[in-house]
């Protein structure tokens, strides 16, 4: 493990995309926003201080200029509204360590969205943060398929240590993961391929085996999502969902199914853990009625919570979490983020489908597919800040920029070049692997 951040810490240097992808890969081990105390998980402070470090060596260099845009101002907009709530709040105590624990995770990723401006750079930090889940998933699911069910899986510190939040976290890389395994090309090809279709399929066996309702909800959504809205080849991709659902059907353990049969639609639940939770929701619901502007400030929730619903636990849905704590406009400016991340995202995917450049369409697809399942599994759990999915959201905006202008400098080039030779370039000129050019 040491060589391995030694080595990270060489690369880093030489440019910001080798220290996002340090940072966002040790985030599983040593996440920034779980150091509370001083002195706590100091290699999340040492791998934060390397992405610093290269962010100064290679502007200082001109290696690149930053880039601001729609994602920058948007995430800083939420981040200032929830300042704002948190100097509104009435529990100054909690709040405060709550908005500076926002502060350690969102503010880097911001830096490290500033510094993408190649392709490239999209594609090695999407491979970092697919390394950083996708060999525990895989661990994880062939330990079940060995013992059988297991609802104790999860990585030990942050908040892959709990179960759902894992498999939320393997939910939302499993597109990305997907997208290599299919599209991997370079040295040991067969061997490499062979290994991450491997981990995909065992990452699917943590989901069913660890009997995880909202992973399970959230891989239903997206791939559901993924025929309907995003697909453009509905027809076929919808024969394969049938085909891959009815295998799945005939292979899943018994108790999976009666922990789905305890979900129901409703006010009323019958199983303990639906009904407490439901209890909790309907209470962060009249905790956001009650003060619907500012909410109770970060962590706010926790310290009415009892008074709300005789609990003390978190509502288990993102949306309510942040309504109940930064009010109603802290929850529009999140879907705001969230809005543009689609937006942008889908945008540069028709253009890359426009140059026939199937690859990067295929990786911007895979960003928007792997958002959607997290927030859908996200739904029944707490953490609306939680490190994959704002990380997912960082990389997808950086991907909507910097694919768009790798193919205005490749038009550039062309026209250039076709102006020497005195013959008018053709329309559709650009790149048919940006990858390659940028």
């Amino acid at each position: 493990m040491g060589f391995c951040y030694l080595l990270g810490t060489f690369l880093a240097l030489n440019t910001v995309a080798y220290a996002t992808g340090l940072f966002l890969w040790n985030d599983i081990f040593q996440p920034l926003t779980f150091a509370k105390d001083y002195g706590a998980y100091p290699v999340a402070y040492y791998v934060l201080g390397v992405l610093i470090l290269s962010y100064g060596i290679n502007l200082a260099r001109g290696n690149f200029r930053p880039i601001f845009g729609p994602y920058f101002l948007a995430a800083g907009a939420l981040l200032g509204w929830i300042l704002v709530c948190t100097a509104m709040s009435p529990f100054q105590v909690v709040a405060w360590p709550e908005f500076v624990r926002y502060l350690k995770y969102l503010l880097p990723l911001m830096l490290m969205f500033t510094a993408i401006n190649k392709p490239r750079d999209v594609l090695l930090i999407a491979g970092a943060l697919c390394a950083s889940v996708a060999p525990w998933a895989a661990e994880a699911g062939l330990h079940c398929l060995i013992h059988g069910v297991n609802i104790d899986l999860g990585i030990g510190g942050g908040q892959m240590a709990e179960r759902n939040d894992f498999t939320a976290a393997i939910v939302g890389t499993l597109p990305v993961l997907l997208y290599f395994a299919r599209n991997y090309d370079y040295k040991l090809k067969i061997p490499v391929r062979a290994v991450l279709w491997l981990f995909f399929l065992l990452s699917l066996s943590t989901i069913f085996y660890s009997l995880s309702r909202g992973a399970s909800i959230g891989l239903a959504l997206m791939s559901l999502s993924y025929v309907l809205f995003i697909s453009r080849r509905k027809f076929r991709d919808t024969g394969f969902l049938i085909l891959i659902g009815l295998v799945v059907y005939l292979i899943l353990p018994a108790a999976w199914f009666e922990r789905m049969g305890t979900i129901n639609l409703g006010v009323d639940q019958k199983e303990a853990s639906a009904a407490s939770r439901m209890n909790l929701m309907t209470g962060a619901l009249h905790a956001s009625l009650d003060r619907p502007v500012f909410g109770w400030g970060p962590d706010g929730w926790l310290e009415v919570a009892f008074s709300y619903t005789n609990d003390t636990h978190n509502p288990h849905n993102i949306y309510l979490k942040l309504s109940s704590e930064v009010g109603v406009p802290g929850l529009i400016l999140y879907l705001v983020l969230i809005g543009v991340t689609f937006t942008r995202t889908i945008k540069a995917v028709n253009l890359a489908n426009r140059m026939g450049d199937k690859r990067m369409a295929g990786l911007g697809l895979s960003f928007v597919t792997g958002i959607l399942g997290l927030l859908s599994a996200m739904s029944f759990l707490n953490a609306p800040f939680n490190e994959y999915l704002m990380a997912w959201v960082m990389l997808a905006n950086a991907f909507a920029g910097v694919y768009p202008a790798s193919v205005a400098r490749q038009r550039g080039q062309t026209k250039r070049k076709a102006g020497k030779a005195g013959r008018a370039p053709r329309p559709d000129a650009g790149p048919q692997a940006a990858l390659g050019n940028a």
